[in-house]
């Protein structure tokens, strides 16, 4: 009889599942491992120990189901709600049986359970899921196809305005439905990049002498089967093509107005650059006879020439960037700098000038010209626009997976932070022009030239004093 206990306390014991005896006082006299631990009871033993002791917030209705099943019954749930005192709930699964003895007398239930909580969690939130797809099917305007193996419609749902597909679509495919398919060339300009990665195709379809287009989206659906989404896109795409040739117009307007702007400027240089010449002659001829007067004229005359001569060509350099055919080439920063370096020291003899070089690239793709002139404005500005009896001006670089970035920082007077976009608009200086020379015309070409590079310009406060501005070139493949 012990043999036969062991056995049987031991093949409890180690069952696969929640399973649990007891006598008729619901006193535990074996369980499975697995029992301790889908009901999560660390706290020692509980053979001998009352099952309502153990589980303090079993329901009710439980305890009356145990009574019935004490007398005789069998009870069977397939899913069933314990809401414990926590505010937690576990869903189970359970049959309850009597156990009878030797005699044939019932001697207490056993409990069969499976904790089935997780189950039922991910059965509701697929519902969740099952009803908010549905509600976007019902909701959408576009036709939803699913096709086979053999690209083969299987099944559809048509959207509003659709009555173009009057016709039966069961068992076509999208070459049998549409007039024809466009090559990816000629629709490139008018889908997105994220429309390319979701395997997007554009059909046409004629109908009553009008052209439609389609963006036909294309997804794997379970295993061989593929889910198309159709909308209609025939304005989006004629609006594209109308862009497109407003474009070309514009472009060709815009050749023409910096082929002017160029032409007229170097008229102006002429006119402007005569006016200077002639004044200064005519000021070193009647030098001894002028008044105070005179001279101070003429002095006005000689400053505002040489002014708007300045003045012409940085318009001429800001309106003609794009007229030059030029290739972009590797530069060489450290010669590009060099050079900017020495021209600027020797323009500035008078100040004592400290370049600060922290890394650079070895080279970039880019406009040599106007990569010149970039930086020798900023150079340029960092000295002139500095009280600082030694200037310091510090060319930093790093390289990013995306880009290249250079600060130029120095030790000026700086730029309030509510003028960081402002000071990059055309002719616009924040000094006045008898403290600074300058046009406002500098920083505005910067900007130009760091958009025909696809890059960024941008300004920081230098603390504790000066500025720093820092470029961003887009890295080329």
């Amino acid at each position: 009889m012990n043999y036969s206990k062991e056995i049987f306390e031991q093949l409890i014991k180690y069952t696969p599942a929640a399973v649990a005896m007891f006598d008729k006082d619901m006193k535990y006299i074996a369980h499975s491992e697995r029992w301790l631990t889908d009901y999560q009871i660390t706290d020692g033993s509980i053979i001998g120990k009352s099952h309502y002791e153990v589980f303090p917030d079993i329901l009710d209705r439980w305890k009356k189901d145990h009574i019935d099943v004490l007398n005789g019954a069998t009870i069977i749930k397939e899913e069933d709600e314990w809401k414990r005192d926590d505010g937690s709930s576990v869903f189970i699964r359970y049959r309850l049986n009597p156990w009878r003895n030797s005699s044939g007398e019932i001697g207490g239930l056993i409990m069969f359970t499976e904790v089935i909580t997780a189950f039922i969690e991910n059965r509701n939130q697929l519902n969740k899921t099952n009803t908010y797809l549905e509600s976007i099917f019902k909701a959408s305007p576009d036709v939803i196809l699913i096709l086979d193996k053999n690209q083969k419609v299987t099944d559809l749902k048509l959207g509003q305005n659709y009555e173009i597909f009057e016709d039966e679509l069961l068992g076509k495919s999208l070459n049998d439905i549409f007039s024809r398919k466009l090559k990816s060339d000629t629709i490139k300009n008018y889908i997105s990049l994220e429309s390319e990665k979701n395997n997007t195709e554009i059909y046409t379809l004629r109908t009553d002498n009008n052209l439609e287009y389609f963006e036909a989206r294309i997804s794997p659906y379970l295993e061989d089967s593929s889910i198309v989404t159709l909308r209609k896109v025939t304005s989006l795409i004629k609006a594209n093509l109308a862009l497109d040739q407003s474009e070309e117009k514009l472009n060709f307007t815009n050749l023409n107005l910096e082929q002017f702007a160029y032409v007229a400027a170097h008229d102006v240089r002429e006119t402007v650059r005569n006016i200077y010449n002639f004044s200064q002659i005519l000021e070193l001829k009647l030098k001894e006879k002028l008044t105070e007067e005179e001279q101070q004229y003429l002095n006005i005359i000689l400053n505002n020439s040489k002014r708007l001569d300045v003045l012409n060509e940085n318009l001429l350099s800001y309106s003609t960037f794009n007229l030059a055919a030029v290739e972009k080439e590797n530069i060489f920063f450290s010669p590009l700098l060099n050079s900017s370096f020495d021209k600027l020291k020797n323009q500035y003899k008078e100040k004592d000038i400290r370049f600060i070089i922290d890394n650079l690239p070895k080279s970039i793709r880019a406009y040599k010209q106007q990569i010149d002139m970039l930086f020798f404005n900023l150079l340029d500005n960092a000295i002139k626009f500095n009280k600082s009896s030694v200037i310091e001006i510090q060319v930093d670089y790093k390289r990013t997976d995306q880009s290249h970035q250079f600060k130029i920082s120095d030790n000026g007077i700086g730029i309030d932070k509510i003028y960081a976009n402002k000071i990059f608009e055309i002719f616009q200086t924040l000094e006045p022009q008898e403290n600074y020379q300058g046009q406002g015309m500098g920083l505005c070409i910067c900007k130009r030239i760091m958009d025909i590079h696809g890059g960024q310009i941008w300004h920081e406060e230098n603390k504790p004093r000066g500025s720093q501005f820092l470029l961003e070139f887009p890295i080329e493949n």
